[in-house]
C-alpha cells in the first residue's frame, strides 16, 4: 500500500502549490470520498488540456495545463497528499 502513497519525481505532492490546493479542497469536503470527487473536478475544470513534455504534478499545477498523463499525475498527487492511495 505504501507505494500508492509515496511521493515520486512526477507525483511531487509535498510541493508548496499542491499543499495549498490540498488544504483548500479539504476545507470544501466533508469526507475523503467528497475530497476525491472535488479533486477530480478541480483538475478537470482548472487544468487546460495541452500536450507538453513535462508531466510533473507541480509543473502542471503551476502552468495550469497538461496532457492526460500530467493531469493524472496531478490528481494522484492531490489524492496521495490527503492519504488516499492512488
Amino acid at each position: 500500500m505504501d507505494e500508492y502513497l509515496a511521493e515520486t519525481e512526477l507525483c511531487d505532492w509535498s510541493s508548496e502549490g499542491i499543499s495549498e490546493l490540498v488544504e483548500d479542497l479539504k476545507n470544501k469536503s466533508k469526507d475523503e470520498r467528497e475530497y476525491a470527487v472535488n479533486a477530480f473536478y478541480w483538475v478537470r475544470d482548472n487544468i487546460y488540456y495541452f500536450f507538453i513534455k513535462t508531466s510533473k504534478a507541480s509543473d502542471v499545477l503551476k502552468d495550469r495545463r497538461g496532457d492526460c498523463f500530467g493531469k493524472s499525475n496531478l490528481l494522484v498527487a492531490l489524492l496521495r497528499a490527503n492519504g488516499i492511495p492512488a
